[in-house]
């Protein structure tokens, strides 16, 4: 009888150890699982923010910014850290060069007391070369407008009225900034 006592003590515990055993490495699995869960559940809210982010990048200025010249700052996402970086004006206008040391794009921008002094006016982008960028014809009916981008280095804004009067910053260099 002792004998048989024995050997259901000895199925006893070989069945509780490996009981334990299965149970020890289902708690393993299960923090395996679950760490991989939240891995995963983080991953996908970070990709739903980067990702989007990152194309954004991509179809902005910040690669290459010869895809952005003549095209919208605001459009482009350049528009957000815009400084003004030179003035110029006559009685009539104020012209704006405007640089986004993010995108390393200008852009040109006027100002008039009245809409309909400005309107058909056109601004632009100049380099020290004379080549012109962003070249845009202000519509009437507003009294700021601005025009698309040029390059980011040595360039003034430049407006030309309908009289044909023209008004121009100076030359800034902006690589520098």
């Amino acid at each position: 009888m002792r004998r048989e006592h024995l050997k259901k003590y000895w199925r006893f515990c070989t069945t509780r150890q490996s009981l334990a055993i299965h149970q020890e490495s289902a708690l393993v699995a299960g923090y395996t699982l679950i760490e991989i869960l939240v891995v995963l559940i983080i991953a996908g809210i970070l990709s739903s923010i980067a990702i989007p982010s990152f194309l954004n990048l991509l179809d902005g200025c910040f690669l290459s910014q010869d895809s952005c010249i003549n095209e919208d700052p605001v459009d482009k996402g350049c528009g957000g850290d815009a400084k003004t970086r030179d003035t110029g004006s006559s009685g009539e206008i104020l012209v704006q060069l405007r640089y986004s040391p993010d995108c390393h794009m200008t852009w040109p921008r006027v100002f008039a007391r009245d809409s309909s002094s400005i309107a058909g006016t056109q601004i632009y982008v100049v380099d020290d070369e004379g080549n012109k960028y962003g070249f845009s014809t202000v519509r009437g009916g507003y009294n700021n407008y601005y025009g698309d981008m040029g390059p980011g280095y040595a360039v003034g804004a430049c407006a030309v009225l309908p009289n044909a009067k023209k008004v121009c910053t100076q030359t800034a260099e902006l690589m520098m900034l």
